[in-house]
């Protein structure tokens, strides 16, 4: 799979867009980058190891819920991690 990041996120990453994981699903996916990028783990994910209300998954342009992240990927899925933008 290609995870891609934007906003916030790419600063714990080196401003790399786009990072190629392999992984069969989804939330083991998220574990590797997190496993190469700690620092991403802390900004994406709550106390409790839930991703964060500002963040959203997207697997090929479609949402994925939280309780959809154990989902099967293959190698030309592509995933956005994207962080809500917010203001006033």
């Amino acid at each position: 799979m290609v995870i891609r990041l934007s906003g916030t996120l790419l600063r714990f990453t080196d401003y790399q867009k786009e990072l190629h994981i392999d992984a069969p699903t989804l939330k083991e996916g998220i574990s590797h980058l997190v496993e190469q990028y700690p620092e991403v783990g802390k900004a994406l994910f709550d106390k409790v190891g839930q991703i964060r209300a500002s963040h959203r998954v997207f697997v090929n342009g479609s949402q994925v819920e939280k309780n959809e992240l154990g989902r099967s990927v293959g190698g030309e899925d592509i995933v956005d991690i994207v962080t809500a933008v917010t203001g006033g």
